[in-house]
């Protein structure tokens, strides 16, 4: 039975060697034996998550920092270094992945809920130093926002990608940095969710 045991274990390391296309975030499991779009799909729920945005226009800078501990949203907006003005309200995302390509997102905010149906998939590697499966593209293919306000979007006009820090079997975190500049105004945001199954 030992036997049996160790040569499992040893055809199980030898796989992992072999396949290390599972690891590709920072945080992924050193040996995985399931596959990232495996570790992808299941119905999500978003537990943490940080952000930071910081706007310069006319000489003004407005710093907008927000916390999610998975039922509500903290926000603090200082405009010019004065004193932050912090708001806090209910909040909550959950996210399923499906085999077949689809994805839902269903977001409370306050009291709106926002329903995004569309498509998934991983990048190929596209993008500055970036490897296959290591971002996940959301194609937003129709967002429904309550009260009869229903968009069905036409092509690939809203797209989110986000880097995938971390991809184990019951816990995501997914990374989305942003910067943008011009000669009026610039802006920076980053931001990272942990999502757990």
């Amino acid at each position: 039975m030992k036997n049996i045991i160790l040569k499992l274990s040893s055809a199980a390391l030898f796989a992992a060697l072999l396949f290390p296309a599972c690891k590709k975030g920072e945080g992924d499991p050193f040996l995985s034996l399931r596959c990232r779009k495996a570790r992808a799909t299941g119905e999500w729920k978003m537990t943490a998550g940080t952000g930071s945005d910081t706007y310069t226009s006319g000489g003004n800078t407005t710093v907008t920092t927000t916390t999610y501990d998975g039922a509500n949203r903290t926000e603090s907006v200082s405009f010019n270094s004065g004193t932050p003005v912090v708001t806090t309200s209910a909040y909550t995302q959950s996210l399923t992945i499906n085999k077949d390509g689809s994805f839902t997102l269903v977001e409370l905010d306050d009291t709106v809920t926002t329903t995004i149906t569309g498509k998934w998939n991983f990048t190929s590697g596209v993008g500055k130093d970036s490897k296959k499966k290591e971002r996940l593209v959301l194609y937003y293919e129709k967002i429904d926002s309550g009260g009869g306000n229903v968009m069905t979007i036409d092509g690939n006009l809203f797209i989110a990608v986000f880097e995938i820090y971390q991809l184990k079997s019951k816990e995501m975190i997914l990374k989305f940095d942003y910067s943008n500049s011009d000669a009026n105004s610039s802006d920076t945001t980053t931001n990272e969710w942990t999502f757990t199954q």
